[in-house]
């Protein structure tokens, strides 16, 4: 299944093999980096999501591609 993306520089919408989750491509119509993520991804910061855990307290959160991260599982 294909993600579609959009260039942040030209706006070219591309669909991108699932194999490039996560990784940078090249846009076919200006040259330019696109970065490729899931379509429920946002970008935050790591202290964004460590802040998410239970009462203020820090959650674990892992990397899980660079500047990509996830809150890990607490049970």
């Amino acid at each position: 299944m294909a993600i579609r993306v959009s260039c942040s520089h030209c706006e070219a919408l591309l669909d991108v093999a699932d194999k490039y989750h996560y990784q940078s491509i090249e846009c076919p119509s200006c040259g330019k980096p696109v970065e490729v993520a899931t379509t429920d991804t946002i970008k935050v910061s790591r202290d964004f999501i460590e802040q998410l855990g239970a009462g203020g307290s820090k959650a674990p959160v892992s990397e899980v591609a660079p500047g990509v991260f996830q809150l890990e599982d607490s049970d």
